[in-house]
């Protein structure tokens, strides 16, 4: 399982801050924030007056990969450090969350979330 958040101007929402997450629910309503660590910032200067195609001193997001044989991956400018909730694998309690019933995104400022899978199939076991 796959989630982005881009842009989150260096927030965490599950802290109170505004930020970008994803969040999904299992069939038993518990929820869990698949965009666990604070985003990075993709705003910078303009490379001239009338040119912001191409920001300078940005970031970009952070990808989060989710796993059943190992903790959380992060890759992008997710901040690993600060990370709110949980981590490890989608194994036991959290075996639920691999299909969950549905996905939300928060939205705060511009940029933007993300949930998914990184292949279009794969295999489930009982």
């Amino acid at each position: 399982m796959v989630c982005i958040d881009a842009d989150a101007d260096n927030y965490n929402a599950q802290r109170g801050t505004y930020g970008h997450e994803a969040a999904i629910f299992a069939a038993d309503g518990e929820k869990l924030f698949c965009t666990p660590c604070r985003g990075g910032e993709c705003g910078g200067g303009c490379s001239g007056h009338n040119n912001c195609g191409n920001m300078g001193g940005g970031q970009t997001g952070a990808t989060y990969r989710w796993y059943t044989s190992k903790g959380m991956s992060t890759a992008g400018d997710g901040q690993v450090g600060d990370c709110t909730g949980y981590t490890g694998p989608l194994t036991g309690d959290y075996a639920k969350f691999i299909l969950p019933e549905r996905a939300e995104i928060h939205v705060h400022t511009g940029g933007g979330a993300a949930f998914g899978y990184s292949s279009k199939v794969f295999l489930t076991s009982s």
